[in-house]
């Protein structure tokens, strides 16, 4: 069993914080697609990436007040970690891309570390998705080891195990409704 010392926890980004930035991620994004005058779809990463795509999902339906551009939001279940460490490829579940063919996509992701999993998902969109934003709540540029295009991003953290708001430590911090760090491992017991 995963225990964390709570004091462990240093608050980054408060609710308050998030939430605004969300919205101006929404009008960046609502913005985009208006311009083009192309519908699209979100879609995004389960589980981390939900809380984050339904507060997105919320502000583009109150943008786009004369339904048009925004077409809904599905969710694809994606897992490259195993607890704290990492496994070497990346399984994907409940995805299909033959049915996102020739739709705009907005995939929606958690947070980018490494870059791996996006880069895997990219690449089984490519060719089959119309166009592919990504829009991401959270950047760790500096473990990047896949290069991916980032169209939006929230917020950048430098360094420590990223918890609240969707993202989580072996399931522990996913609801906290900050983004906070973790700077220490967790003690299994």
């Amino acid at each position: 069993m995963l225990t964390f010392d709570q004091s462990a926890i240093k608050q980054v980004f408060s609710a308050e914080e998030i939430l605004y930035r969300v919205k101006e991620l929404a009008l960046d994004v609502y913005r985009f697609y208006e311009k083009q005058r192309e519908d699209f779809v979100i879609l995004y990463l389960e589980k981390g990436a939900r809380i984050f795509a339904e507060n997105l999902q919320q502000e583009i339906i109150r943008l786009d007040a004369n339904p048009g551009i925004y077409r809904g939001l599905t969710s694809i279940a994606a897992s490259r970690t195993t607890g704290m460490g990492f496994v070497d490829e990346v399984r994907l579940e409940g995805f299909c891309p033959q049915e996102l063919a020739g739709r705009n996509i907005l995939l929606v992701e958690d947070i980018i570390d490494q870059g791996v999993t996006l880069a895997a998902i990219l690449g089984q969109l490519n060719g089959v998705a119309k166009s592919c934003q990504v829009c991401v709540l959270v950047d760790k540029i500096e473990d990047r080891t896949k290069s991916v295009k980032l169209d939006y991003v929230g917020f950048q953290i430098t360094e420590g195990w990223v918890v609240g708001f969707g993202m989580d430590v072996d399931e522990w911090g996913r609801d906290l409704p900050f983004i906070g760090v973790v700077d220490s491992l967790p003690n299994f017991s």
